[in-house]
Parts: structure tokens; sequence; C-alpha cells
């Protein structure tokens, strides 16, 4: 049924994952679905992101970071940020 979310398992560029999201299979982007993940989920991602970073430097992977901003109405805020090193240069 069109505009209805299911839950999936996805791989990020068949190198991370796979991880539980939530996907609408009407909505793409250039073709590809677009997952959602849980806010514990995107941890694990940023975890494992950073951590590849680390091993293969930081001009060959993206990277997630969670920022906490406390909670709303008992719920957990925070901002994902994704850095992509790759496109960054040294010069100003």
């Amino acid at each position: 049924m069109p505009g209805t979310d299911e839950t999936v398992s996805v791989c990020i560029d068949d190198t991370l994952g796979p991880y539980e999201a939530k996907v609408d299979r009407t909505q793409r982007w250039n073709g590809f679905l677009v997952p959602r993940f849980d806010l514990d989920t995107v941890r694990k991602i940023a975890e494992r992101t950073q951590e590849a970073a680390e091993e293969y430097g930081h001009d060959s992977i993206d990277t997630i970071h969670v920022i906490d901003g406390g909670t709303v109405r008992g719920e957990p805020r925070a901002v994902v940020v994704h850095a992509q090193w790759q496109w960054m240069t040294e010069d100003p």
C-alpha cells in the first residue's frame, strides 16, 4: 500500500549494517529508498563510522555524530551531524 511504513534491514554502502530502519517504498531519493533510523540505531551507526574513520582515515569515510541536547517531554533530543571529510580541503 503506497505511503505505508515498513520495517526493513538495510546496509550502508555495503560496509555497515545491517540495521533496522523504517521505509516508505514510495519515498525515494535518486532512485534509492530513504531509510529512517531510531536514535539508538543512529548512535550505533555513529560509533561504527567513527571507528572506521580512525582505522582507515577520515578522508575515506563519512562519519556520523550525535550531539545530545537533553530531553523534551521526556523524549531524548539530539542533533545528528553527517561529516563528509573527503570533500574538505586544507585550503581555507
